[in-house]
């Protein structure tokens, strides 16, 4: 199981998602055998979304198992307002800031998840019913770069029913979420067809189809980094500059995908719809990009012989609290005082905005204001505080922010690893 997502140190240290389900719960006895056999380590994290009343207490039971293992367990706590509606994004988007947050802090490189061939399956069926290309029907990677964090699947040619056999075999029971037979979900609903369905679109040729699908788009993925390093050069303070020659010689496949890469990186978002990319790409292509265009948080602008893609600002509104330890904001930098040490004074970061460049270091007036309009910055209020990428600290907080450090940490790299198809195994580890 594990040599199909290698290699692997000699003494391993991963992470599982644990949400004490079967399919879950598996990969993690299987895992833990696996990482102590080698000399390592296999820490178990449990999620309580605190959605339904019974969560806290399944997650006390799932621990209890996992202690009567001596498998190390963390159960990590999703606190705040829930939203009223689209609760599963909401509640998948704040369990992988969870545990991702857990291994960047512990220095665990490899987050292990146990999506199985049947939820390969899932996956392709509802990508195909919302419009996906190619890329989508390749299903979900065995491996994905997310913040540092890898996120490994092991699972992805293991059918559910060989979870439920494991732990038969090692006497362990499981806990069914009540969520996973409602046909609210969409999901569900595709579950329940797929059981049903004819032999040839059962889960286990959907997600054979997906693995060639992903084959051939693992091909693709290096075609686009190799044409990305030739054309673009990314800046670190957040943007990039294309070169419009180099770029637009690139096939409308290699091109389009190309960008929407580069969107990613620049822009944040989880997902770019290749249809609202296409028309900027062959606007590149052509040179008919004009006054620019905005699309997935990017701005794309002509500059001479480039093209400047930036974060757009105008629709930058989070602000996160800052206390000297390690804060991401806008899923892109990283702000810390060397030591980690705490603030007590109320700081924020929040985008630099309209600042005039008047107000700012001499240095700002050679960087275009929609760059860093797009800039993380300190404020008290409405106080300026700092500007990390020019070096500006007020001179009331000049002693307390002194080791004030930023680093571009993108969510999806411009070139990450490609997409990994998982080797099937013989066994099941």
């Amino acid at each position: 199981m594990m040599g199909g997502v290698g290699p692997w140190p000699e003494r391993p240290r991963v992470a599982v998602a644990t949400s004490g389900g079967a399919d879950s719960l598996a990969l993690t006895l299987l895992a833990a055998r696996w990482a102590t056999g080698r000399g390592g380590r296999a820490d178990a994290l449990i999620v309580d979304h605190g959605l339904r009343p019974d969560a806290a207490a399944e997650a006390r039971t799932v621990a209890g198992w996992l202690a009567a293992r001596a498998i190390p367990c963390r159960v990590l706590r999703w606190r705040g307002p829930k939203p009223g509606a689209g609760i599963q994004a909401a509640a998948r988007q704040a369990r992988y800031a969870l545990l991702e947050d857990w291994c960047r802090a512990n220095a665990v490189l490899d987050l292990l998840v146990a999506h199985t061939a049947d939820d390969q399956a899932e996956t392709v069926l509802l990508r195909l019913s919302h419009g996906t290309g190619p890329d989508g029907l390749a299903g979900m990677s065995a491996l994905a770069e997310r913040h540092g964090v890898r996120l490994v699947r092991p699972l992805l040619t293991v059918a559910r029913s060989a979870t439920r056999a494991t732990l038969d075999a090692a006497g362990q029971p499981w806990i069914e979420d009540p969520s996973n037979d409602n046909p609210r979900f969409e999901r569900v609903r595709i579950r329940r067809w797929l059981a049903a369905a004819p032999r040839g679109l059962a889960a286990a040729a959907l997600a054979e189809a997906a693995a060639d699908l992903g084959r051939v788009r693992a091909g693709r993925d290096a075609a686009v980094a190799a044409h990305l390093a030739r054309s673009v050069a990314l800046d670190p303070r957040g943007h990039a500059r294309i070169d419009r020659r180099r770029f637009g010689a690139a096939n409308d496949s290699i091109g389009a995908a190309a960008l929407a890469r580069l969107a990613r990186t620049i822009g944040a978002a989880d997902h770019v719809r290749r249809s609202a990319l296409e028309p900027v790409w062959r606007a590149i292509r052509d040179g008919t990009l004009g006054a620019g265009r905005t699309v997935g948080g990017c701005r794309f602008v002509t500059a001479g012989r480039t093209v400047l893609v930036c974060r757009e600002a105008g629709r930058l509104v989070e602000v996160a609290r800052f206390n000297g330890r390690p804060t991401l904001w806008d899923r892109r930098f990283t702000l810390a005082l060397a030591g980690a040490r705490r603030l007590r004074s109320r700081l924020t970061i929040r985008a630099l905005g309209d600042v005039p460049a008047a107000r700012l270091p001499t240095a700002a007036a050679a960087v275009p204001a929609l760059i860093r309009a797009a800039w993380p910055a300190l404020w008290r209020g409405d106080r300026l505080v700092a500007v990390p990428h020019l070096g500006y600290i007020d001179p009331d907080f000049a002693t307390l922010l002194r080791s004030l450090t930023v680093r571009w940490t993108p969510m999806a790299p411009v070139a990450s690893a490609t997409f990994a198809v998982v080797t099937s195994p013989k066994r099941i580890i």
